[in-house]
């Protein structure tokens, strides 16, 4: 019976992941597309077509310019992730040593855990490279939501077939996805200021946890915490500073207006 359904449920999942981003960036796009046809006069055809023009252009941008960064920046941080294992291993062997946990054996806990490095990694790598017929689906999958997420899209800034959630889902995702704009943007800039290393990838994460309500923020923390916890405790502390007086400033100043504000 699984079988069967697998099928069906891979074809579901592919559709139903380009049509649920489609309609998130419908209600970012439509108020542009709207103020293009209501105050600037021009005709809803030609303003889908320039919002699509600029969004496209943007994310081109991105791919260009901040890509190349991401992924030097992700394989220094994937690579630095062993020299942090070396010093949680020196940390639980120094425990040891307290007297404390001397009827404790974290050494030979650990070993059974089968906590290596080398065996996570190489596990992760054989769960992301398991079949060469996995990796074409992905690339077939892939290609699909790059292809259908602009269709669908389309489809609904034409036929307005969310108009009936539009008025307040519309505004609130288009407010929380500015805040979270700004907040990513605002952690980049703080992060490459204070000299902090992989500073896109941890103010993305930021930036995409701001998007979370309530526990969001501390969310976004978390990727630097941990990797500057065992490694440089002092630009730690600074990172969490700046990054507590912005979610001050966007908690009382930022948030209320641009969320508030479109609602």
């Amino acid at each position: 019976m699984g079988t069967l359904i697998s099928p069906f449920v891979s074809v579901l999942n592919t559709i139903l992941l380009p049509f649920l981003i489609a309609g998130f960036l419908y209600y970012i796009t439509n108020p542009v597309v709207e103020l293009l046809e209501k105050h600037l006069k021009i005709k809803r055809v030609f303003g889908i077509l320039i919002t699509l023009v600029v969004l496209f252009g943007i994310v081109g941008l991105g791919i260009v310019y901040l890509l190349p960064i991401l992924i030097n920046q992700l394989t220094s941080l994937i690579n630095s992730t062993q020299g942090l294992y070396w010093e949680v291993q020196s940390l639980v062997r120094k425990l040891s040593t307290n007297p404390l946990f001397q009827n404790v054996n974290i050494q030979s806990t650990i070993q059974q855990l089968n906590l290596s490095y080398m065996d996570i990694l190489q596990n992760l790598l054989n769960s992301v490279t398991n079949s060469l017929g996995s990796v074409v689906n992905t690339i077939v999958n892939t290609v699909f939501i790059l292809i259908m997420t602009p269709v669908f899209l389309v489809y609904f800034l034409i036929s307005s077939l969310l108009v009936s959630l539009n008025e307040t889902v519309s505004r609130y995702i288009s407010g929380i996805s500015i805040d979270a704009l700004i907040i990513g943007t605002l952690a980049y800039i703080g992060y490459s200021f204070i000299g902090l290393k992989y500073a896109l990838v941890f103010a993305i994460f930021s930036g995409l946890a701001n998007l979370i309500p309530y526990v969001g923020p501390t969310i976004g923390l978390i990727p630097m915490i941990i990797t500057y916890a065992f490694t440089d405790m002092d630009m730690m502390i600074k990172a969490v500073i700046y990054m507590l007086i912005i979610q001050q400033i966007d908690g009382n100043i930022l948030y209320p207006r641009i969320v508030g504000g479109v609602m």
